[in-house]
């Protein structure tokens, strides 16, 4: 199949590596800090897998996580240390355990950073070891009767102090080739959390960077008093383009489409592949009215492209879809803010489809 780039400019993707800024540390600390009230509030302790929980909870990355911890602090019965397990076994054990890439890795970099800290105890105790003998041998020193136990003591100093020398050059030599495997894995890791966010078919974000995503970018509109739109997107009679030409089209069609949705958007938006032949697109920082703007010019270069197939040429015909945008209200929640862009999308089809319906279009 042919796509041409109907695009003229690229947009950075979700996963664009950023450099750390003190931005960055300072709401790392700040939700670090929420998760240890929210611990102590409770009366959970902040073990390893409790305190993980309750900073995914604190930064509102993860929506299954949020939805769980908030029926549990809204519930009329108390909860504990179990249920909090029993969250972090199901939504956050993913990339600890050993059982796909990612959890592979990050087994690994643990024990990389074991064997760090093992590293440095056992040098702090040679140290102190080395830190006795000196007090111990200058005590000698200072009783010393004759030249020639003066000399023994001093070259006994000498022969420990190349011993101290020889073993925090073996540190320095071991730390080095540890801190190149640390980042090794460390990018290995990253990878693979960045693979388990991303549709592969279609390679922008899935369902669940989205939904996560969309917790996120909430909580900063309303920090910020931004506005904020979403968009619901169906490709129109899409069964018609698998059932005429095969399932290897269709999945090129989409193919074209993330394509097109990615490059149309500018470096702060988000797009997803929500399920199937739909889409959705997190627009921060976006009035409705250039939403549906951005969202129609979308639609037109969809709409205009020549498709065809690959080899024969032969054109596969229109392909069309449908859009519904919606902008952040004060009471929303994500699953309100999704449903009345869900709605906004069915109205675009009920009314004929390959069209945008937004707030005020009745």
């Amino acid at each position: 199949m042919n796509v041409p780039d109907t695009s003229k400019t690229a947009s950075k993707s979700a996963f664009d590596s950023k450099v750390v800024t003190n931005k960055d540390y300072e709401v790392t600390v700040k939700f670090a800090n929420t998760a240890l009230e929210l611990a102590n509030t409770h009366s959970i302790p902040p073990v390893p897998k409790a305190y993980e929980v309750w900073y995914t909870y604190a930064s509102g990355t993860d929506l299954k996580v949020k939805t769980e911890i908030d029926k549990l602090i809204n519930g009329e019965s108390s909860f504990g240390p179990y249920d909090i397990e029993l969250i972090h076994s199901e939504f956050l054990s993913s990339l600890t355990k050993g059982n796909n890439s990612g959890g592979e890795t990050s087994v690994k970099l643990e024990k990389q950073m074991v064997g760090i800290l093992d590293l440095m105890q056992s040098h702090i105790k040679s140290g102190e070891d080395y830190s006795g003998t000196l007090n111990q041998t200058m005590g000698e020193l200072s009783d010393a009767e004759n030249p020639n136990q003066v000399k023994k003591i001093i070259e006994f100093l000498i022969a420990e102090n190349t011993k101290m020398r020889d073993r925090t050059s073996d540190l320095a030599t071991n730390l080095k080739r540890s801190k190149k495997q640390i980042q090794t894995m460390q990018t290995k890791l990253k990878k693979a959390q960045e693979n388990e966010m991303r549709d592969s078919l279609t390679n922008i974000s899935n369902r669940r960077w989205f939904e996560q995503s969309l917790v996120k970018e909430i909580a900063v509109a309303r920090e910020k008093k931004t506005p904020m739109c979403l968009a619901l997107i169906d490709i129109d009679h899409f069964k018609r383009v698998n059932d005429t030409y095969g399932h290897v089209i269709g999945d090129q069609v989409l193919k074209f489409f993330g394509s097109l949705l990615k490059k149309s958007v500018k470096g702060g938006d988000i797009v997803a592949r929500y399920g199937g032949e739909e889409f959705a697109a997190i627009l921060p920082n976006t009035e409705v009215a250039n939403a549906k703007v951005l969202i129609e010019n979308i639609r037109t270069q969809l709409e205009s492209a020549k498709l065809s197939l690959s080899r024969s040429r032969q054109s596969i015909g229109t392909v069309t879809a449908s859009f519904g945008v919606t902008q952040l209200r004060d009471n929303d929640i994500p699953e309100t803010f999704v449903k009345r862009a869900d709605k906004r999308l069915y109205e675009a089809k009920n009314r004929g489809r390959n069209r945008t319906v937004g707030d005020n279009d009745r």
